[in-house]
């Protein structure tokens, strides 16, 4: 099918706005009367609280409010579990466990009563490492002790899978703490009406689950709460839980006032949520032909203080495993595990970037042990559309060996073995692979989307939707997907978002999902309202609807072009006729609860597939790697804006070249001891290789015009493609992200002896 606008580079809705400095951030709001609030954290990584003195503070000039554990109606939170504490009462859990919050009348004067308030602790044993919080022995971070989750992956018969397999290969890994770095620190206002009614308008990307756990958390109902999101710095899952939103909230409901928290960068590293750090162990069994027989894998989550999202993340680490590949025996047990460390939640690749660093390096490693071309180990066990996964879920729509084949052509690697003609005594050139399958939407859960439309009398059309746009560019997309269902310019759509109040439900930002689930939704409402649009056409053309099209905002009789009516006269009929075009719909991606003993279901609705080539140098006297090319290829069944599709690529290579390379949390004892832009290591546009994308299109049948996603999974290969270069470089195997100069160098000079 012929698509005019799905499919097209369409600059971004919103370009003006933003590189003209339009665009309002939540720092840029101003209110008169507006209070600062200030946190008091927690300077112990795992104590008792005795006594909080508040007293000095209170007498401090300037200071109109503080509160404690005692002023929250209900003092826990959670994504899945209800075990976190907006404020810590009795016993803190990390160091930058909230205590206590001011808010005065200058930041200044906040941070002055802050450090007012005493706190009398009695410190507590605390343990830092997620294997070591499991044993028996371990300090009991919680009342039910530190093991948070155990999932479980079961197919087929492991055991004898390893006996009637001719090699075993093993392998550990280990995976680093992140954060998230968004440019935009989180930040917040909240006001209260003169009917109690409490607006926030904060960088959160999920304003529906936010409202739902904050009218829990203050004892409010839903509508007296309302969230309006302004424009947002960038996200990556570091915003997909509230943060800030009940300390300003209930500093605004107590002195009726404006309350504004901006969290600095170090707040951002210490109280905000962070990636996992994992612990894996990996064990395939495989044939002398290098069939993939059985699989036994084991890893460890570090959750941190807290649950946040780690179950939900370390069931698709578990689900993932496996890799993109046909296995037909598979024992796979992710442990999660409570630690005295800042909490770990969602981020980018949401437990897909851990394992698979792990699983596509460990693939390498198979087949260098049965010296076999990686690419052809890949192409032997790949998963095609019609198999199932490790879940048991049939696959459709399945691109993988096509990303495959293209990124091995695009990146000439029959003739990889060409690159030692660049290489000097100095240094060594290396080329890896890796692959990835990734799901669209939540895992098991469900995660609608909704979408109100409306055809104006002038042809135009207002759409008005959930999920939010935190930089990604969805609202052009979803404004593509209207007006080709429409037909019609996308000059004529306005997409309207960001208000709870008036924008209809949606999960949000999140998993993946909004080009899927909210594009379908959108899809669908437009084309109710196209429907009403064509009867009232028809009847005016005398013709049967069927016989109608629509494009460029005219409705045509097919075959008969001269006989047709705009859109706008059909939506002014409608209107005079007291039926105005207006229409809703939803969409729940189809998925189901997976077995807790077995972990067979299906998940997710679809699936997109992926693989990326990386091409290096290292130096061997210093042990710099530096990247020079990746090709990535990406099926995501449909490219509604290729420019946007290339674009999330390009970002999710940056990421995975900071995992890979550079990006750690260091921690001691609990304590951060590098959270700022100075000590933590981040890629720029210096460190960037040359990047050329190939868009594979493997229609999914149940997504908008074909569509699947690309936000999250184009990180996830970058990582492992670069361990396998290093290695194919200079011989060395890094298993403990990331791979750092000091790491490589050490490697080296122990390969030497």
């Amino acid at each position: 099918m012929t698509h005019t606008i799905v499919g097209k580079s369409i600059t971004r809705i919103d370009v003006l706005d933003k590189i003209l400095g339009r665009s309002k951030y939540a720092d840029d709001l101003e209110f008169p009367d507006v209070l600062y609030a200030k946190l008091l954290r927690s300077k112990f990584p795992h104590a008792q609280i005795i006594n909080i003195d508040t007293s000095k503070a209170e007498k401090l000039s300037g200071v109109k409010a503080i509160i404690t554990a005692k002023d929250v109606p209900v003092n826990t939170f959670g994504i899945q579990f209800k075990d976190q504490v907006i404020l810590a009462s009795n016993k803190v859990r990390y160091l930058g466990d909230p205590v206590a919050a001011v808010a005065a009348e200058s930041k200044e004067l906040a941070e002055d009563a802050i450090e007012l308030i005493t706190v009398k602790y009695k410190e507590l044993p605390a343990v830092f490492d997620s294997r070591e919080a499991l044993k028996a022995s371990a300090p009991k971070i919680h009342d039910g002790g530190n093991f948070a989750a155990h999932r479980k992956i079961r197919l087929g018969t492991v055991k004898k899978g390893f006996q009637i397999s001719d090699e075993i290969i093993e392998d550990s890994f280990t995976t680093q703490k992140m954060e998230h770095s968004h440019i935009e620190p989180h930040t917040g206002i909240a006001t209260v009406d003169a009917n109690g009614k409490v607006t926030i308008r904060s960088s959160l990307s999920v304003p529906f689950v936010a409202r739902a756990e904050l009218a829990r958390v203050l004892k409010l109902p839903i509508t007296k709460i309302r969230i309006i999101q302004p424009e947002c710095g960038g996200n990556f899952g570091g915003r997909n839980e509230i943060s800030l939103e009940p300390y300003i909230a209930l500093l605004a409901m107590k002195t009726k006032q404006p309350v504004k928290m901006v969290w600095s960068r170090e707040e951002e590293f210490i109280g905000s949520t962070i990636r996992h750090s994992y612990f894996i162990e990996y064990k395939t069994g495989v044939k002398k032909d290098g069939r993939l027989i059985a699989r036994e894998v084991k890893m460890i989550s570090d959750a941190g203080a807290y649950s946040s999202y780690g179950e939900s993340a370390l069931t698709k680490s578990c689900i993932l495993a496996s890799g993109p590949y046909k296995i037909p025996n598979v024992k796979v047990d992710g442990y999660l595990a409570f630690t005295n460390q800042p909490v770990g939640g969602a981020m980018r690749g949401f437990g897909a970037p851990q394992v698979f660093a792990a699983e596509e390096t460990h693939m390498d490693h198979i087949a260098n042990n049965l010296g076999m071309d990686t690419i052809e180990l890949r192409l032997k066990n790949a998963l095609k559309t019609g198999d199932q996964t490790v879940t048991g879920q049939i696959l459709h729509g399945v691109g993988f060996t096509k990303t495959i084949l293209k990124a091995a052509e695009a990146a000439r690697w029959d003739k990889h073995q060409l690159l030692t003609e660049k290489e000097t005594n100095t240094t060594k050139r290396g080329m890896g692979v890796a692959c990835l399958i990734y799901p669209v939407g939540f895992t098991e859960k469900a995660n609608p989307s909704a979408a109100f439309v409306k055809v104006n009398s002038d042809g135009t059309m207002n759409v008005s939707i959930g999920a939010l746009d935190v930089g990604q560019g969805s609202t052009t997309v979803l404004a593509q997907i209207a007006a080709e269902e429409l037909g019609t310019s996308i000059n004529n759509i306005s997409i309207v978002t960001g208000d709870t109040d008036t924008d209809p439900y949606d999960t949000g930002p999140i998993a993946s999902r909004v080009t899927y689930a909210t594009g379908n939704a959108v899809r669908f409402a437009t084309a109710k309202a196209k429907q009403m649009l064509l009867e009232v056409a028809a009847e005016s053309l005398t013709v049967n609807i069927d016989a109608l099209e629509t494009k460029d905002g005219v409705i045509y009789v097919r075959g008969a072009p001269q006989k047709c009516i705009s859109i706008a006269e059909a939506a002014l009929i409608c209107q005079q006729k007291g039926k105005p075009v207006a229409a809703t719909a939803s969409f729940n991606p189809p998925n189901a609860l997976l077995d807790p003993e077995t972990g067979q279901g299906k998940p997710y609705p679809t699936y997109v597939f992926a693989t990326q080539i990386a091409e290096l140098e290292v130096d061997t006297q210093t042990g710099y790697v530096k990247v020079i090319k990746i090709v990535a290829a990406h099926d995501v069944g449909k490219a509604i804006n290729p420019a946007l599709v290339r674009g999330q690529i390009i970002g999710g290579i940056g990421f995975g070249l900071g995992q890979a390379m550079l990006e750690k949390m260091v921690l001691a004892q609990g304590k951060n001891l590098n959270p700022n832009f100075l000590d933590y290591l981040l890629p720029t546009s210096l460190d960037m290789p040359d990047v050329e994308v190939l868009i594979i299109e493997e229609p999914e049948p149940t997504g908008p015009f074909g569509a699947k996603g690309v936000a999250e999974p184009s990180n996830v290969p970058t990582t492992p493609a670069i361990i396998n270069a290093i290695y194919d470089a200079v011989g060395i195997k890094i298993n403990d992200l990331p791979a750092t100069p000091e790491k490589v160098l050490k490697a080296l000079r122990e390969k030497k002896g």
